[in-house]
């Protein structure tokens, strides 16, 4: 089941609608996205709301960090009671 409250990790978040809704039922909330557009719109909404966080990145980022083959994104040391993906494509490149 998924937790009454915490903090959650939204996956190809786009513009923030699914964290908007999670920050209204009280949830403190990462919203990761890699289109440059789309985080844009994420950005504006985490800087008016202090327990929204936003990264830039994709699953393949979080995916290439745990697997030793780049950066670690700071999400990575974070701790969460939910992930949700979104509209998850796998690249080809990973399988």
């Amino acid at each position: 089941p998924f937790p009454k409250s915490g903090h959650v990790l939204v996956l190809a978040a786009g513009a923030g609608r699914e964290a908007r809704a999670l920050l209204h039922r009280g949830y403190r909330v990462a919203a990761a996205e890699p289109s440059e557009r789309l985080y844009t719109a994420l950005a504006r909404l985490a800087a008016e709301e202090p327990r929204l966080t936003a990264y830039r990145l994709g699953y393949e980022d979080i995916v290439r960090a745990a697997a030793g083959e780049g950066p670690t994104p700071a999400v990575v040391g974070e701790r969460f009671d939910a992930v949700l993906g979104l509209d998850f494509e796998p690249p080809a490149d990973l399988g």
